[in-house]
């Protein structure tokens, strides 16, 4: 049986989101994210692009990335590279492509309009972007796309507290590692065969 569902492509600006997320004060759960963005849709590609990592934390966020939410990550081959080049190149490539109905771009700013543009008239793509509203020149409003600000989203894709329970206790108070044992506490198993020893 032919699978129906639109065919999506998911682009992601990964420092264009980031300071999007800063100024929405959230940590991001990319799983809900993209949960949201696919519901009976079918995707061919899901990409974020980042700048090159230039320490051990971004390393790991970006193993995260591939990991946990299985997403693509394209980087830029130097520190503090621009990577709209990259996007741009995507957005281009997934035009030409017969399986893809729909592009989803994710904190696009204006630098990607002529893409996006070409690949509406063009190629008769749908598409969509997420961005705060204000970061968008005109000429992507009236333009046949859809436009969703991602401050409507920010109840819905904000990291859950809760993943952080670990650290603490049904008091509500933090877990101490450091408990001091009770004195009347039997000594170990171990401990009591060195006394012995002696």
């Amino acid at each position: 049986m032919e699978d129906s569902r639109e065919r999506i492509v998911i682009l992601i600006d990964g420092p264009n989101f980031y300071n999007i997320a800063r100024i929405m004060a959230i940590r991001v759960d990319y799983l809900k994210l993209i949960n949201i963005l696919t519901t009976e849709r079918r995707v061919v590609a899901k990409t974020i692009f980042c700048k090159l990592p230039h320490s051990n934390s971004i390393r790991c966020f970006h193993r995260k990335l591939k990991r946990k939410y299985h997403l693509k990550v394209i980087c830029g081959q130097y520190i503090d590279q621009d990577i709209d080049y990259l996007l741009q190149e995507e957005i281009e490539y997934f035009s030409n492509r017969d399986d893809v109905d729909t592009i989803v771009l994710i904190a696009g700013d204006g630098g990607y309009f002529d893409n996006l543009n070409h690949a509406h008239q063009d190629h008769q793509k749908k598409i969509e972007v997420y961005a705060i509203k204000e970061v968008l020149n005109h000429d992507y409003f009236g333009n046949g796309f859809k436009l969703i600000d991602l401050r409507e989203l920010r109840p819905f894709i904000a990291e859950d507290i809760l993943s952080r329970k670990k650290r603490i206790g049904p008091t509500g108070k933090k877990r101490h590692t450091n408990h001091r044992k009770n004195e009347n506490q039997q000594p170990s198993r171990r401990l009591r065969k060195k006394q012995r020893s002696f």
